[in-house]
């Protein structure tokens, strides 16, 4: 007798119930789908995302009091913009952080994200006229 195994793509253990390994079938959700950890978070940052007129990108699921988006990627929670930038271009060098050429919190689109110092958003704030202090 041949053994199964488990039906997952790229999954090679043995098959446990109904086509997948015992791992899988844990994670398996009773809507039948597998749960996001199952999900590469190229997936589940691009099915939380609409593409508006204005050509930002947005991030239309739950977002933090400031509107940004939450994602869990790399092992801990981030923005979605410093996720989608992270995937688009690679890693954030240390000391910078990702801005929006947009001012559009929710926005994830790579060509309105760019790298720069704190120092360099605060500008863009008092620029924006969005800081608490406009004379700080």
């Amino acid at each position: 007798m041949t053994q199964r195994i488990c039906s997952i793509e790229g999954c090679e253990r043995a098959s446990h119930s109904r086509g997948m390994c015992k791992m899988h079938y844990k994670r398996k959700g009773g809507n039948g789908q597998l749960y996001r950890s199952a999900v590469s978070a190229s997936e589940r940052l691009a099915s939380g995302l609409s593409v508006q007129p204005n050509g930002c990108i947005e991030w239309i699921n739950s977002v933090d009091r400031w509107g940004y988006g939450r994602i869990r990627f790399g092992g801990k929670t981030v923005g979605t913009h410093r996720a989608a930038y992270v995937l688009a271009y690679g890693p954030i060098p240390e000391g910078l952080l990702v801005r929006h050429s947009c001012d559009n919190p929710p926005c994830c689109n790579p060509e309105h994200l760019l790298l720069g110092t704190v120092q360099d958003n605060v500008d863009d704030r008092v620029a924006r006229n969005r800081s608490y202090r406009p004379s700080a």
